[in-house]
């Protein structure tokens, strides 16, 4: 419980500052800011899949006599890819449609992101 609540003030005191200072004065204000905060998440969430897929490599590797700790290691491989697979594949679609239905889509941090229509997507300040 302790746990859950440690959790759960580390990520409001992490989002808390986006919604204090935003002045909510209509719908179109309060999904804009939805919005930010659901791309703050989405950046956070995937990196912590990559922590994750780099803690199961370190614990494969380091714990190479203990097969114990192979196998673990080999199971955070596993749910690490299962997870970036499927984080990069809902976005791939979200993405997909879109461009399809002719919205605009925002992408967490700046990143690449092919365009569906035949262009590629940079990110700001970077068309070299």
């Amino acid at each position: 419980m302790k746990n859950m609540i440690k959790k759960i003030s580390i990520i409001s005191s992490i989002l808390l500052p986006a919604t204090s200072l935003a002045a909510l004065d209509g719908l179109r204000s309060f999904l804009t800011t939805f919005g930010g905060l659901l791309n703050q998440a989405i950046t956070i969430v995937f990196g912590l899949a990559v922590v994750y897929f780099f803690w199961g490599i370190g614990q494969f590797v380091l714990h190479a006599g203990d097969q114990k700790m192979r196998d673990e290691g080999k199971k955070k491989i596993l749910w690490g890819v299962i997870a970036l697979f499927v984080m990069v594949s809902i976005w791939g679609i979200v993405k997909f449609i879109g461009d399809t239905l002719g919205v605009e889509t925002d992408i967490p941090g700046g990143l690449p992101a092919p365009d569906f229509r035949g262009d590629v997507v940079l990110p700001p300040g970077d068309r070299t």
